[in-house]
C-alpha cells in the first residue's frame, strides 16, 4: 500500500489553503512538503512459535513425578513409634 500526500506543518501558514485546494508546482517551495509512504503486511508464525506448541505435548508426554525419597523410619527410627505404623 503506497499512501502520499502534502504535509501541511511543512507548508507556509499563509500557503497552506492553496496547498489544500491543488497541489503545487514541482518547482515551487512549497513541493518539498510532499511525503509518500508505502507499507506491506503480512501474516505469519514467529520464529519460537513452534517451540510453544510443543510445550503441551511434552507436558502430557512427561508427567511429573513423585519424589523418590527414602522412608524415614528405616534411616532413623523414632523411639516410641513401630516402624510401617500409621500414626
Amino acid at each position: 500500500m503506497t499512501f502520499s500526500g502534502y504535509d501541511l506543518g511543512l507548508v507556509d501558514p499563509d500557503n497552506r489553503s492553496n496547498v489544500t485546494a491543488a497541489p503545487p508546482a514541482e518547482e515551487s517551495e512549497d513541493a518539498r512538503s510532499f511525503v509518500a509512504l508505502e507499507s506491506t503486511f503480512s501474516v505469519g508464525f514467529g520464529k519460537n512459535m513452534d517451540a510453544l506448541l510443543l510445550v503441551p505435548l511434552v507436558w502430557w508426554m512427561c508427567p511429573s513425578v513423585q519424589r523418590l525419597t527414602k522412608d524415614l523410619d528405616e534411616v532413623a527410627p523414632t523411639p516410641g513409634i513401630e516402624p510401617g505404623s500409621q500414626e
